[in-house]
């Protein structure tokens, strides 16, 4: 029951549905990757991540330190920091019970954490240039998701 509240939101949105593993990605206007997951063995929670960059395994304790100091910052919005040890990804995640949700609550979950992701990824990307060129990707660019070398 509960994935099927959670595609009819996503329908009213637009083209959107669960798929077979109980995902749907979502992409904003801006680039703003957001996953909405209702994982088979927890039907009952709602999942929303977002991948904002990729982390090296020689990631320095710096990186770490302010990772864990905005985690604080995003604390406070109900989002966490992650790290998807299966891509190497750093996500920004939430969850929610199903039942205390509704359309109007689940698209504000989503608009504002398509804002904060965007604000996170700013604050990356300058962390990132104040480090210093050893820090980007070999080709200096500074896409979707930056890795992590700092």
């Amino acid at each position: 029951m509960s994935r099927e509240l959670v595609n009819t939101w996503l329908t009213s949105m637009g083209d959107f549905q669960l798929d077979d593993d109980g995902s749907c990605v979502l992409e904003s206007e801006n680039g703003v990757v957001l996953v909405v997951e209702v994982p088979e063995n927890s039907e009952e929670q709602l999942f929303i991540y977002s991948p904002v960059a990729m982390i090296e395994d020689d990631v320095k304790p710096e990186f770490l330190r302010f990772v864990l100091e905005l985690n604080l910052v995003l604390a406070r919005t109900g989002l966490a920091f992650g790290l998807d040890s299966f891509s190497g990804s750093l996500l920004i995640f939430t969850s929610h019970l199903i039942r205390n949700l509704n359309e109007e609550v689940f698209r504000a979950l989503l608009d504002n954490m398509r804002i904060v992701v965007e604000e996170v990824d700013g604050q990356i990307r300058e962390f990132i240039s104040e480090a210093g060129p050893d820090s980007e990707r070999p080709d200096k660019s500074l896409d979707k998701q930056p890795i992590i070398r700092v």
